[in-house]
């Protein structure tokens, strides 16, 4: 059960804040983005918490893994791609 909010400015807040929540996974990314950065504008040790959060909630908005090394070229043991990656960055 719901109890009454006597600010309606936090109530509209509120409200506001549990509908974006529901159609979190819907939203262009650019809109994601431009909420999500006004959500911790004035909260930024929230910044990971909520991330992690949404993250989990909506996995169609977690950021794709990127890379740690190159593909190996057709024909190269991926062991060679790892040794050749290593000797790259030395």
């Amino acid at each position: 059960m719901q109890t009454a909010i006597d600010d309606p400015i936090e109530e509209a807040g509120i409200l506001l804040g549990q509908a974006a929540l529901r159609i979190w996974g819907a939203l262009p990314r650019d809109a994601q983005e431009m909420l999500f950065e006004s959500a911790v504008e004035n909260a930024e040790h929230m910044r990971r918490l909520l991330a992690v959060f949404l993250h989990d909630q909506h996995p169609r908005t977690a950021h794709p893994i990127k890379p740690t090394m190159p593909e190996p070229t057709a024909g190269e043991p991926l062991i060679e791609t790892a040794k050749n990656t290593v000797a790259d960055s030395e």
